[in-house]
């Protein structure tokens, strides 16, 4: 009687140890997730979960799911939509004007550089769009109303649309939109797809094909 006394009493002071090893690890975790002391790190690392491999990574090619989500942290566009709402508010772009139907002006972020440390101005947001629009593959029939793009300043680059095209914000903000630099797709070539440089709030670091990649 004595020794399953004992016994219990061992088990119980073992089973009240691993709860309190278990809770002290549930604080340090909470700690090193939430405390401003991580917050470099937090903010230096991304995972997400996809159910797919992305195809790629360049904003003119893709049309799916999987590599929408990572080209929305590699990349910034002009505008994007304000977390949580439809409601579209400055990206790229400080602020925008329609002198008319089918005039769009855009005065741009200074101060911003590419992943690569090039950079960002008005003839960015022109190579990128006219880039993808002559492509001509991926999602860049969304870019349909787009007639021609000037570049007006350093910052400030004009729109001009063949008709009427009420969403073209909205457009805009689509992932395929995204700002990229000139100089890596030059470097890169087709080999863009698998070496990204935007301006977004990730910098790509590898990605071996069919296997982890790191942002």
């Amino acid at each position: 009687m004595n020794r399953k006394v004992h016994n219990h009493n061992k088990f119980s002071a073992v089973a009240l140890l691993v709860a309190i090893l278990l809770g002290l690890t549930g604080v340090w975790s909470y700690f090193s997730v939430y405390t401003p002391y991580f917050e470099a790190e937090r903010n230096r690392l991304l995972t997400f979960t996809a159910h797919l491999v992305p195809a790629n990574l360049d904003p003119a090619l893709v049309g799916d799911t999987d590599s929408f989500t990572a080209v929305f942290n590699i990349f910034d566009r002009l505008v994007q939509y304000k977390q949580g709402t439809l409601e579209i508010e400055p990206g790229l772009a400080t602020s925008w004007e329609t002198p008319g139907p089918l005039t769009y002006i855009f005065n741009l972020r200074e101060g911003v550089f590419f992943h690569d440390s090039t950079p960002f101005n008005a003839s960015s947001v022109k190579f990128s769009f006219d880039r993808t629009i002559a492509m001509d593959q991926g999602t860049a029939y969304i870019f349909y109303a787009i007639d021609k793009i000037e570049v007006l300043d350093t910052y400030k680059v004009k729109f001009t649309l063949s008709e009427e095209f009420s969403p073209f914000l909205q457009v805009i903000a689509h992932p395929a939109a995204s700002i990229v630099s000139q100089t890596a797709v030059e470097k890169y070539g087709d080999g863009f797809d698998t070496n990204p440089v935007g301006t977004g709030p990730f910098k790509f670091d590898h990605w071996t094909k069919g296997k982890q990649g790191i942002l």
